[in-house]
């Protein structure tokens, strides 16, 4: 997969995919309760605590997506590199999941 890219001065959304079901029937996460975070590391790199940022819920094309502001000014001001992004969620349920997503984010 192709990583996201991003000009250095782009402030935008950056929306990673989130698919949760229960007894096969597709969660809704803000109706849940649940809480998404999302971390910029290095590839390679797992999060550390002070890496996780809030996020919002957006539904898009029929999926749930955890999504954040990143760029100068944003929630995420990520300089020049390439990025995995990891997306994790808590309460609302018993689980509390962290993933890396499949897509990663280079600012050029």
């Amino acid at each position: 997969m192709q990583p996201l890219e991003l000009a250095a001065d782009s402030l935008e959304y950056v929306l990673v995919p989130w698919v949760m079901t229960a007894d096969g029937v597709d969660v809704d996460p803000v109706a849940r309760g649940i809480a998404a975070e999302l971390a910029f590391v290095r590839p390679g790199s797992v999060p550390a605590p002070e890496a996780w940022v809030t996020a919002q819920w957006e539904r898009a094309l029929g999926l749930w997506h955890a999504r954040v502001l990143v760029g100068p000014e944003g929630a995420v001001p990520l300089p020049r590199g390439t990025y995995d992004v990891w997306v994790r969620a808590s309460g609302g349920m018993q689980e509390r999941p962290v993933r890396r997503s499949s897509g990663r984010v280079r600012v050029i």
